[in-house]
């Protein structure tokens, strides 16, 4: 003990709080006491199905068969799967370990490098414009699943009410000009139940002498319409032909007449099979010739329609709309299907991970039995060969093109779902020693084997339709909501029983689409509970959500008028675009040079207690691609999409978007893109010291990162009454003479 004269030894209290140490951040307050207590999954599979459902969504039904055609065929899938193992699972993983390791939502996990807040921010931007737009797909998915209860399909020429429009114009010549396999048992397409219907009892809702009414007007304004400009060429038209694209081909460069005779200019330009355009040989369209011009040396059927009709005139009423600036009113029919997805989403959403974990077991399985369903039916179709034939023909040559590179690094990004924050959400309510590496492998391999497979189930059916209509495959294929709204359900209206198998294909766009949804709705609720705990008791996140999708659903009305399509592909093409590169880049190089990729793999290595020698290897083959390979990649991802961008103009079949829709859509993007900088001034703001001392504390962990990090360490502190106190002897190792 030391001399009552003699100055005091220092002493140290290891029970009580001390103040922070020079050099290191100071620690943040205590957080206050959560309502409720962070959910968990109930179980591995729930974790697994969730993902697996969120990653497969629609890009791989309407999207990936026709990248693969259009890119070379079975060549495209060199390019394919050297991004799927150098940019899709390394980001892949990046994701599911830092939700799981951090064990927050997209905003809050940033507190491992706070200077990259915005990046989660970014994300919460980009999941709720996807979220926006995608429901109204599920909501087009509604409207053809409730036509699908019928029997003949309204868009089949089974269907009496379309048998005298069947056998309107030259005989034995369908759309296009290819010979019809007859007025019963053929299949016209959705066109002719449109414009037989006009707007009638499609999901059986009868609009009575209405609808009767708007169906006798429009077929005797088409009527008169094509036998006006059969004649001689009338007054010509404000849209003029401007020079050669390619061949004889000439693009119009004017306004798409409007009106009536809107009608025969896209009967016009569909006989000439292209959008917009006259095509070559004798009576070919010379400089200056316009759309009327078209009409007289082409005389063209009544049954030459457009490709689109049902999706196009029915379902949007676009044909009613001149563009952006005129959206007409509201499609109340896809009002009412819209609201009925919400309700959907709102439901199974509630209780969170514990209602939507159920739901993924159908869910999530339910299209890979209607995709083997359809394969197997495909394969007992005459032509069906063709169709597969077509979709894995091999053309060495495209691989030198940057475009294919593209498409495959644009496919795998948005395929799996890289970026927008549901892949981190769902993670972050993992165990904290589960195996991130083995659920990565099979998430992501088998989100893209199932791209690979439901080509098979697209392609053969569209064989069979090009057979019985004597036209080539590639005049059928198509790409997005062609393809799954116009094309294939064209395709299986030819097949014996085709209501049962429209409403198998139908049911498995809205189980596709609803998955999706779960991940998107997850990422954003996540993101804002983690926020603002408070709201995690249950009547508050009932509220929160309830307000959540009404705000969605009204906003989303937009993209249900007359000219929603228009906004639609606008929000589409610009809310996934340049800025989602940008902010996923930013997290890949902000976890491998700020936070630090050594620090990165190490908590990978503490989740998985008992890491197999396979993971380890795993782990050094990531290392390698997030420092170099996955930043290059996405860098020239980002460069070729600028290049697109500014190189071609943004369309929507013949129309093209003004230059203030495409600011408009640049600005959407660009909003994204600001997170980062902003969030990053902000914290920086926050610290004190020189502009160096601010930079490196802002890329410093939080206290509170470690303490989130999904360990139980409540169980380890003991709580005692006393304190006990340490003085500097006894830090002082005292000579044994036993030892």
């Amino acid at each position: 003990m030391p001399h009552i004269g003699a100055p005091q030894a220092p002493v140290v209290n290891i029970f009580h709080e001390q103040g922070p140490i020079a050099g290191q951040p100071c620690p943040e307050p205590p957080a206050p006491p959560e309502s409720s207590p962070r959910e968990t999954w109930a179980g591995r599979y729930e974790f697994l199905l969730s993902c697996l459902g969120y990653c497969v969504g629609l890009g791989n039904v309407w999207r990936f068969p026709y990248l693969c055609y259009r890119n070379g065929g079975g060549v495209f899938l060199i390019p394919y799967f050297i991004m799927l193992f150098l940019t899709g699972l390394p980001l892949f993983l990046m994701e599911l370990s830092l939700g799981q390791y951090g064990a927050a939502g997209p905003i809050t996990v940033w507190k491992c490098c706070p200077i990259l807040r915005g990046v989660g921010v970014g994300m919460l931007i980009v999941s709720s414009l996807v979220s926006l737009y995608y429901n109204v797909i599920i909501a087009w998915a509604f409207y053809y699943l409730g036509s699908s209860f019928q029997s003949p399909l309204p868009w089949s020429c089974d269907a009496p009410r379309n048998a005298e429009l069947c056998q309107v114009g030259v005989p034995g010549l369908g759309p296009g000009g290819q010979m019809l396999q007859g007025a019963r048992g053929g299949s016209l397409g959705p066109s002719f139940a449109c414009s037989r219907r006009g707007g009638g009892r499609w999901l059986g809702w009868g609009w009575g002498w209405a609808g009767r009414m708007m169906v006798m007007v429009t077929v005797m304004v088409t009527l008169l319409c094509c036998r006006t400009h059969r004649g001689a060429p009338p007054t010509p038209a404000p849209a003029r032909l401007s020079g050669s694209k390619s061949g004889g081909d000439r693009s119009w460069d004017g306004a798409e007449p409007t009106g009536s005779s809107r009608w025969c200019w896209r009967l016009c330009e569909r006989q000439r099979g292209g959008r917009g355009r006259c095509g070559g040989g004798e009576g070919a369209l010379q400089q200056g010739d316009s759309w009327c011009q078209c009409c007289a040396l082409h005389p063209v059927p009544l049954t030459c329609v457009p490709a689109s009709p049902c999706l196009s005139e029915q379902v949007l009423g676009v044909t009613h709309s001149s563009g952006l600036g005129d959206p007409g009113p509201v499609q109340w029919p896809l009002a009412l299907c819209l609201l009925a997805a919400w309700v959907v989403v709102f439901l199974c959403m509630l209780k969170g991970i514990r209602s939507s974990g159920k739901v993924v077991y159908f869910t999530a399985t339910f299209p890979y039995l209607v995709i083997l369903i359809l394969i197997i039916r495909g394969a007992t179709l005459n032509g069906s060969l063709n169709g597969v034939r077509f979709y894995l023909s091999s053309d060495w040559s495209k691989l030198q093109s940057a475009q294919v590179w593209s498409d495959a690094a644009s496919q795998i990004f948005y395929s799996l779902g890289i970026g927008f924050g549901g892949l981190l959400s769902m993670a972050s309510y993992n165990k904290f020693d589960n195996n991130v590496i083995r659920d990565t492998l099979v998430i992501a391999i088998g989100n893209c084997c199932t791209s690979f497979f439901t080509g098979f189930a697209i392609f053969s059916v569209l064989g069979h339709m090009a057979l019985k209509k004597g036209v080539p495959v590639g005049s059928v294929a198509d790409s997005g909501p062609g393809l799954a709204f116009v094309a294939y359900p064209e395709a299986l209206s030819l097949l014996p029983g085709s209501p049962f198998w429209s409403i198998l294909f139908f049911l498995m766009l809205f189980t596709l689409g609803v998955d999706t949804m779960f991940g998107n709705i997850e990422g954003i609720t996540t993101a804002i509970l983690d926020e603002f705990p408070a709201l995690r008791e249950w009547r508050r996140k009932a509220l929160f959500l309830g307000a959540l999708c009404i705000s969605f659903y009204l906003l989303g009305l937009l993209l249900i008028t007359q000219g929603g399509i228009f906004w639609f592909t606008l929000i589409d093409t610009y809310s996934t675009g340049f800025g989602l590169v940008i902010i996923t880049l930013f997290m890949c190089l902000g976890i491998s040079f700020c936070y630090g990729i050594n620090q990165f793999c190490q908590d990978i290595r503490d989740m998985i207690c008992q890491c197999p020698p396979w993971c380890s290897h795993m782990l050094g083959y990531f290392r390698v691609c997030w420092v170099f390979f996955t930043p290059c990649l996405l860098l020239f991802t980002l460069i070729y999409t600028f290049l697109e961008m500014y190189g071609v103009p943004l369309r929507y079949g013949s129309y093209t978007y003004p230059a203030w829709g495409t600011s408009l859509g640049i600005c959407v993007g660009v909003l994204t893109c600001l997170q980062v900088p902003l969030w990053a001034t902000v914290a920086l703001c926050r610290e004190s010291g020189t502009l160096s001392d601010r930079i490196q504390k802002a890329t410093q962990p939080l206290n509170s990162w470690r303490a989130a990090s999904g360990r139980d360490v409540s169980a380890e502190v003991i709580n005692v009454p006393f304190t006990i106190t340490l003085t500097s002897s006894d830090f002082t190792a005292q000579p044994d003479s036993n030892t």
